[in-house]
């Protein structure tokens, strides 16, 4: 019972700490507070390093899959899920450098989240910057650009920072899939429970909607999406559109909870 128990303590934990990261504690969305601050313009700080496919999920998130595998051993099923979605993302990464595939799906989604922003009413400087690993946890969820870079930012104008992942969410057949997430610089800076800014975090597709499932696009196999790699990269690029929608839709919502 021990290693189910740790890892059931562990999911808990980091699903806490998710909450913490999107500055949960304001319950004004961000566009709204913008608004009543009269704020035209923001910064929002994007990875710059070299795009790659990436995990978009670790291995206690219930969207991700394992099954019988992940519930009958516990950590060990959890590692084991872990390194079968790291061996997609090798595989997936060395065969679209093969085949010569470079998109940067990072850059698009980033520019298409300031212009949705734009359209808002909010001007967005894009300012790039190295990422690293967070305290919290190893996951990619946690990369946050260094401190150093944070406190070059212009004190006069808010400012956040886009975390995206884009791969396979799943083990056995593989699901593309975006993971997205905007947090105050304040999460870098001042960390704490309370931020002045709440953002906002989801995947893309939301696997956790059953409804959805017929419709999301998968491959039956690591083996079928790395023949189909060109297929693979314009799946991600193809829910670029409706992820950059949602997290703006999540940046207008009221928090109910």
């Amino acid at each position: 019972m021990r290693a189910p128990l740790i890892s059931i303590f562990r999911f808990v934990f980091l699903t806490a700490c998710l909450g913490l990261l999107v500055g949960c504690a304001p319950g004004i969305p961000l566009l709204k507070q913008l608004k009543s601050e009269n704020a035209q313009r923001i910064v929002v700080v994007v990875e710059d390093d070299p795009f790659e496919y990436t995990v978009p999920a670790f291995a206690e998130d219930p969207y991700v899959g394992g099954g019988v595998e992940k519930a009958l051993f516990g950590v060990f099923g959890a590692l084991s899920v872990q390194a079968r979605l790291d061996q997609a993302r090798l595989a997936l990464n060395a065969e679209a450098k093969a085949r010569g595939i470079s998109t940067n799906h990072r850059k698009a989604f980033a520019e298409a989240l300031g212009q949705r922003l734009k359209e808002r009413g909010v001007a967005v400087d894009l300012v790039p910057a190295t990422y690293g690993r967070g305290w919290l946890s190893v996951d990619r969820f946690f990369y946050q650009p260094r401190l150093a870079d944070v406190q070059k930012l212009p004190k006069e104008i808010p400012s956040l920072y886009l975390t995206l992942d884009f791969g396979s969410c799943t083990v056995g057949p593989v699901t593309p899939c975006i993971r997205y997430s905007l947090n105050s610089t304040g999460v870098v800076s001042s960390p704490g429970p309370t931020q002045k800014y709440r953002g906002y975090s989801f995947v893309e597709p939301n696997l956790h909607d059953l409804s959805l499932a017929p419709s999301v696009q998968r491959f039956k196999s690591l083996e079928e999406a790395t023949a189909k790699i060109a297929e693979f990269d314009a799946a991600l690029a193809s829910l670029t559109p409706g992820a950059v929608d949602n997290l703006v839709r999540g940046l207008e919502r009221e928090r109910t909870r």
